[in-house]
């Protein structure tokens, strides 16, 4: 078993975040006219107890559960075919209350039953006091040559609008994307699906006043091997969204709300990769079509910059993302309004616990072998999260003109 933090260690860490206050670490605070939704890929959460005893130390479960508890609906990844550790957090997170947190998982994903291997499932813990869940609970499945037809005529667009000293570049980053998406009809393979296929749960949100909203929760973990692979589920999923939510796929839901890992690599504030994501989405939305696409975390917040989400800092691989056609739900050019206190408490941000056990002493300036004593103890990638308001009437609408 790898070396995890010593108990007083955990000490210093829990003392640490008592002292500077968990907003400090980028822990969302608890607010009447809003709601919290969190989204984490907590590494191997699976079986409670392994060979060598229990798989998370205490210090762990408790770091777990501190920002769990600020969520009202946490969706997980890399929940494991043993949902051991999804009740036990949910048990955890009811100790003191009556029972107001529930949870739905998906199927096992990237095995077959009774085969060996590691089987994945995706699980969203969410208080049933605030959401309720509809009648759509399902895996996503798409139409492949219809995605594929819309994905090439955006890709073009793109290449189309790159403009100024930024032609060079962005072209050769387009010309990467296009060789590793693969979307073009003669590369793409006649059967493409999910390795892992995107969970899809309705929720209903009821407000105080008789107001209401509901929005599709789409769980997601992207294939975190070959860039090929990657970049065509990625394209695949994102403009799927986009249709499902133009053609009222989602029952009565007014937005898909993309909470997952995809695992997409951005070492750089300005790597073309990022610049070509955000052309594309840019793309999309000046045409309309009923559905506005937001992905707050490729933007800089105002007050804490680009959020790197891996633990050892380097990559954007987590996104919580909003495919809608509700004006309630914010549009990418408000992003820049995130945090400043705004009447709609629209947020979001990112748990730094890297940054909460350097201020402890726990680990060095430097991760390095320290690595090893959180990355499965606690897990490999911090947790996010956005906050919006409780529905209301007269709630504020981010109109786009």
């Amino acid at each position: 078993m790898a070396k995890r933090f010593s108990d007083e260690s955990w000490a210093r860490i829990f003392n640490a975040l008592t002292n500077k206050g968990e907003a400090a670490y980028g822990i969302p605070g608890r607010d009447a006219d809003s709601f919290v939704l969190g989204s984490w890929n907590i590494r191997k959460f699976g079986a409670l107890k392994g060979e060598g005893g229990n798989l998370r130390s205490d210090g762990a479960w408790a770091l777990v559960e501190k920002f769990a508890s600020a969520c009202d609906l946490l969706a997980i990844q890399e929940v494991q075919s043993d949902l051991a550790s999804v009740e036990e957090l949910v048990r955890r997170l009811n100790k003191n209350d009556a029972d107001p947190y529930h949870f739905i998982a998906s199927d096992v994903a990237g095995k077959s039953p009774g085969e060996e291997g590691m089987g994945e499932r995706f699980a969203v813990i969410f208080r049933a006091d605030i959401f309720k869940p509809g009648p759509i609970i399902s895996d996503i499945t798409f139409d492949q040559s219809a995605v594929v037809e819309r994905v090439n005529v955006a890709l073009a667009a793109v290449r189309k609008n790159i403009r100024g000293e930024d032609k060079s570049k962005l072209n050769k980053a387009y010309d990467w994307f296009s060789e590793f998406t693969g979307f073009d009809k003669s590369k793409l393979p006649t059967m493409f699906d999910f390795v892992r296929s995107p969970h899809c749960i309705n929720f209903s949100v009821q407000g105080r006043d008789g107001s209401s909203q509901e929005f599709a929760c789409v769980n997601a973990y992207l294939v975190s091997g070959s860039n090929r692979d990657r970049e065509r589920e990625f394209f695949a999923l994102l403009e799927w969204l986009r249709n499902a939510i133009s053609g009222n796929n989602f029952y009565n839901a007014t937005a898909a709300i993309l909470m997952a890992d995809l695992n997409l690599d951005f070492q750089k504030d300005n790597d073309v990769r990022r610049l070509v994501i955000e052309e594309f989405v840019t793309n999309l939305n000046e045409k309309g079509e009923g559905c506005a696409i937001n992905f707050p975390f490729l933007d800089r917040h105002l007050e804490n910059g680009v959020f790197r989400t891996n633990s050892r800092e380097s990559e954007t691989y987590d996104h919580i993302a909003f495919f809608s056609k509700d004006p309630r739900f914010p549009r990418g050019r408000h992003n820049g309004e995130a945090g400043r206190n705004n009447p709609d408490r629209y947020d979001y941000g990112m748990f730094d616990f890297l940054r909460l056990f350097r201020d402890a002493g726990a680990i060095s300036g430097e991760i390095g072998a320290d690595y090893l004593k959180f990355e499965f103890d606690v897990s490999d990638h911090m947790p996010i999260w956005v906050r919006l308001p409780i529905p209301q009437k007269g709630q504020r609408e981010y109109h786009t003109d």
